[in-house]
């Protein structure tokens, strides 16, 4: 039991220090994105560290516009319910979504306002290599 005592003892210990560097890491990370992101940096190096800086961005559609905006077509005489595009709860069945886009039944641009793009802010540093 003196075993297991010294490791709750230590790993108390340990957790309460990795919070505190976990905290002060994370205030670190945010100014060096926001400096970074406001000077238009994208690598940076200092004491031996490498930062380098990026923005990914993924896009997804809003569901309640790209549903409302399908309700607008018809195709080939049917609903886009009754074309199978929205499910009945209704969720845009994304499958027959990109076959009529890739088939020109719809053209992708007039959906353009359904989508939303999400931007992720990014930042890793790495020791720099000795040469």
């Amino acid at each position: 039991m003196s075993s297991l005592n010294e490791l709750v003892a230590r790993y108390g210990k340990t957790n309460a220090e990795l919070k505190v560097l976990k905290t002060s890491a994370d205030a670190d990370n945010k100014e060096i994105k926001s400096i970074m992101s406001s000077t238009g940096l994208t690598e940076y190096e200092a004491g031996g560290y490498k930062a380098k800086y990026s923005v990914s961005k993924s896009e997804s559609f809003d569901d309640d516009k790209l549903v409302k905006k399908l309700k607008e077509f018809m195709f080939d005489g049917k609903s886009a319910h009754e074309a199978g595009l929205i499910d009945y709860v209704p969720v845009v069945n994304m499958e027959i979504l990109e076959d009529f886009i890739y088939n020109g039944k719809i053209n992708a641009a007039e959906l353009a306002d359904c989508k939303v793009t999400k931007e992720t802010a990014r930042l890793t540093i790495s020791k720099v290599k000795s040469k």
